[in-house]
């Protein structure tokens, strides 16, 4: 069994390396997002089966490992370059 952290092996590169038309897949993760389907996607259509096991923190909004943190962002246009910009075009 090869463990993969996904920082310094990827599990996509070694999916992409080892999957044969046929095998049978087990993953276990707290994720698996559509990106890395469709990344994945022509191998895992000639597999004969996946099984996916979610591990913690699984569908828990506060401790998702993937969550993006929004903040609050201010952008200032100056009222003369808005009026310039105008009048030039």
């Amino acid at each position: 069994m090869k463990l993969l952290d996904n920082t310094n092996s990827l599990l996509g590169d070694d999916l992409k390396e080892t999957l044969q038309p046929g095998a049978r897949l087990k993953i276990a993760a707290s994720c698996f997002s559509l990106y890395a389907f469709e990344a994945l996607k022509t191998e895992l259509s000639k597999i004969d089966s996946l099984q996916f096991i979610f591990t913690a923190p699984t569908f828990v909004a506060a401790e998702a490992t993937d969550r993006l943190r929004k903040e609050p962002r201010e952008f200032f246009i100056p009222k003369r370059g808005r009026q310039d910009g105008v009048l030039r075009r």
